[in-house]
């Protein structure tokens, strides 16, 4: 039986849209013969917790949690203090990334950890990075191992993150990020879009970069649509659902405002449900534009919720809302594809050119739209609206193509990136 070191800042009982690709391939790498060992942290330092993702963790499973030394709760003093510029200021400087604490404990454990068991591959997966650099001094530690480093988000790839760190902090992280490509035996990105900004800017061989989507879990639904709990739409509602995160240019800030200009006045029945972190950001931005006191019957809002009431929500939506700025056409949350699993249209307010635009048509899961033209956005929005007064509101995805981005086939891809590391002289 093959064994598997597996490096993860982010893991249950952690919550978030983070943690569900590497507790996914846990999951099924165990099932699939794979001996798997977890090194994480300890669960004190989580900020959102999900205990019914236990359930996803075999028993087989071991889980080794260190300690961590963090400076998150004074970037949270001076976020609340709103002394914004120390936070930032202290964030230059944390390389390379907040978690940068967790390096020395995790190093130590993993590599008691090796020199007690016989491990085959070592995976770690970032964000954060630091997962990364544990891997890059076990690797000079213990060559025998294969690594494979995968990326679900950019890195130094992501340039709105540097309009805030600086050229400067740019160069380093595009220095250790290179140490990093060029060590690891193998390279995973989660759309086919970064693999070749990788390819091309690190001069990478193509054999050695892969692309392996997010996904949905298809146990999940069928877990959901199993209990008699679950409550039909309502049908006197036109639902509008966004769940997940929201910050910066990353926001749905320019769709609420399209809706409250140009929509809500020919559309009483309908309501924007908000799921997830992305909540605290549309309070602040109502409140700062000065519609808090009119539009708020319009709005649910309803925070942090487990993984399981978050595909709920998404169940009972007319329209499902995905926003991503033109700047990053990259970028591929993975919420879209528990969107397409779903069926209910997508109204994807997303770079035209981009990689999920381009998977959304190919699926035919919705409506594809420049995220920067509202006229357009409100348009859609309204001839959805007229369908679902009449009932007429639907698409038919292409259910073949959906069944890819299954988290367990999505594993038989990594099991393969195994392989071929295992394979490299």
């Amino acid at each position: 039986m093959k064994h598997v070191l597996v490096i993860a800042y982010l893991f249950p009982p952690l919550g978030g849209g983070g943690v569900q690709r590497t507790t996914k391939f846990v999951k099924y790498l165990a099932r699939n013969g794979w001996k798997v060992t977890v090194l994480s942290v300890k669960p004190s330092r989580f900020y959102v917790v999900d205990e019914q993702l236990f359930h996803d963790i075999p028993q087989n499973v071991k889980v080794i949690r260190t300690a961590f030394y963090s400076v998150n709760f004074l970037l949270a003093i001076f976020r609340k203090l709103k002394l914004r510029f120390l936070a930032t200021f202290l964030t230059k400087f944390l390389i390379p990334d907040p978690e940068i604490g967790w390096l020395l404990p995790a190093a130590r454990a993993a590599k008691a950890l090796c020199q007690s068991e016989r491990f085959d591959v070592l995976y770690t997966t970032s964000s954060p990075y630091t997962a990364h650099l544990v891997g890059l001094t076990l690797q000079k530690k213990f060559p025998h191992l294969k690594w494979i480093a995968d990326f679900r988000d950019p890195w130094t790839q992501n340039k709105l993150a540097y309009e805030t760190l600086g050229k400067i902090r740019q160069r380093l992280d595009t220095m250790l990020e290179k140490k990093i490509l060029r060590t690891a035996h193998q390279i995973i990105s989660v759309t086919k879009m970064c693999s070749d900004n990788l390819i091309s800017e690190f001069n990478l061989a193509p054999a050695k970069v892969n692309t392996i989507y997010n996904g949905f879990d298809e146990e999940d639904f069928e877990k959901i649509l199993s209990k008699r709990s679950i409550q039909p739409k309502a049908t006197n509602i036109f639902e509008i659902v966004y769940c997940g995160s929201a910050y910066g240019d990353y926001s749905p800030a320019r769709f609420i405002d399209t809706m409250l200009k140009q929509v809500i006045q020919f559309t009483p029945e309908l309501r924007m449900t908000f799921v997830g972190n992305s909540c605290r950001f549309v309070k602040s931005f109502l409140k700062k534009s000065g519609y808090s006191d009119h539009f708020s019957n319009f709005f649910q809002l309803r925070g942090y919720v487990s993984h399981s009431e978050s595909i709920e929500a998404m169940m009972q939506a007319n329209l499902l809302l995905l926003v991503i700025p033109n700047r990053i056409p990259y970028n591929m949350t993975g919420k879209i594809f528990e969107y397409m699993r779903i069926g209910a249209p997508i109204l994807a307010a997303v770079p035209v050119n981009g990689e999920a635009a381009r998977i959304i048509r190919n699926v035919r899961a919705g409506f594809v739209v420049d995220p920067e033209n509202t006229d357009e956005i409100a348009e859609i929005v309204l001839q959805a609206y007229s369908k679902w007064k009449v009932g007429a509101l639907t698409v038919e995805p292409d259910q073949t193509k959906i069944a890819h981005f299954r988290r367990d086939m999505l594993t038989l891809q990594l099991t393969k990136v195994f392989n071929k590391a295992l394979e490299t002289v």
